[in-house]
């Protein structure tokens, strides 16, 4: 071949190359352009309110179910006790509004890359999560949800059955935990509404705080034991704050824990005219506490404040909840760590040796 036909023949599988590239460079703007208009889950918007039973299941088996019961959502894997609506509304809402952003491999070799495996293959360590969202057992949508894409831009997803993976437009923010989708939130009185709280403790002297109407947000200690003076008074208003915004780490039915020996008891009474009876033991490992609450009207409640500590009774009644060691330490205060030692007065000189 002469040397003129050869630089011509290059020349053209250059140019052709070229032709090649931005085809193919403007077929894959079409393909992002469309990927990136459609939804995920098309179908699930328009079934969305009938989505009843929701299944969770991840590689390291932390696996939980839920269920909508009598207009509840509730953690059916966790004795029933009530989910964190908050958290379901957030993640349905997300599934049926994310988007195809780009479409990435359908290869299952490589779906372990971006933690979209099956769960059958996943190692334990795995970010794959699996989502079924059913309708009186029937399955509307069923995807597992995997690493988040680079800089957390999105997350990488599939449809269960279908081996195509997708970078979503959202990251689709789940509960890490089977405790993330519960209600935390066990009870919530605000030290301002508390008046009284009397405390009992297994061989310990009882005693009383109270909040007088007028006297601001101070509790005082009732009958201060002879020679003993209260202590510092943020220890004695934190006991009257035990019930602002009281949260759970775990929670069990009653009916299968027994409340450890000893435990002391917390008696509140609120201005709504609540008794709220609390009884608190610390569990056999550093750090862990459990209560029990049992909450009732006072007498002279009207049928208003009634209707609100039934329904507080409704919802704390039957289980044993597990709190944090910070409010955990607090409950178990006894009369000594209230009080202090009445300081002497020094001697007054007379004088002497001058």
């Amino acid at each position: 071949m002469k040397k003129n036909q050869l630089v011509i023949l290059v020349a053209l599988v250059v140019i052709l190359l070229g032709v090649a590239g931005v085809i193919y460079q403007q077929d894959q703007r079409q393909v992002d352009s469309v990927a990136s208009s459609d939804l995920f889950l098309p179908d699930l918007a328009a079934v969305i309110n009938e989505v009843n039973q929701i299944k969770v299941a991840s590689a390291n088996d932390e696996n939980l179910s839920l269920s909508l019961v009598d207009g509840e959502w509730r953690v059916t894997s966790a004795a029933n006790y009530y989910a964190d609506f908050g958290e379901i509304k957030s993640v349905l809402s997300e599934l049926a509004q994310v988007k195809l952003k780009e479409k990435k491999t359908n290869r299952p070799e490589n779906h372990s890359k971006l933690g979209v495996e099956d769960l059958a293959n996943a190692a334990s360590d795995s970010n794959a999560l699996q989502l079924t969202l059913a309708s009186d057992s029937k399955v509307v949508a069923d995807v597992i949800l995997g690493n988040y894409g680079l800089n957390k831009a999105g997350r990488y997803a599939r449809i269960v059955g279908d081996d195509q993976v997708w970078l979503l437009s959202s990251q689709v923010r789940t509960p890490a935990t089977k405790e993330d989708w519960m209600s935390r939130q066990i009870i919530d009185v605000a030290a301002s509404d508390v008046t009284e709280v009397s405390v009992r403790h297994a061989d310990e002297p009882a005693y009383v705080i109270h909040r007088a109407e007028g006297s601001g947000a101070d509790f005082s200690l009732v009958d201060i034991p002879e020679g003993k003076e209260a202590a510092e008074q943020w220890k004695i208003n934190q006991m009257g704050g035990l019930l602002d915004n009281l949260y759970l780490n775990n929670v069990v039915a009653a009916e299968k824990f027994s409340l450890p020996e000893p435990h002391n008891q917390l008696v509140f009474k609120t201005k709504e005219l609540a008794r709220i009876e609390v009884k608190h033991a610390k569990g056999a490992e550093d750090g862990v506490y459990y209560i029990t609450l049992d909450v009732s009207a006072l007498p002279d409640a009207s049928a208003e404040q009634q209707a609100a500590v039934e329904a507080m009774q409704k919802r704390t009644k039957g289980w044993v909840y597990a709190i944090d060691g910070v409010k955990g330490d607090i409950f178990a205060r006894d009369l000594a760590m209230l009080v202090t030692d009445v300081a002497k007065e020094a001697p007054e000189s007379d004088g002497a040796g001058e």
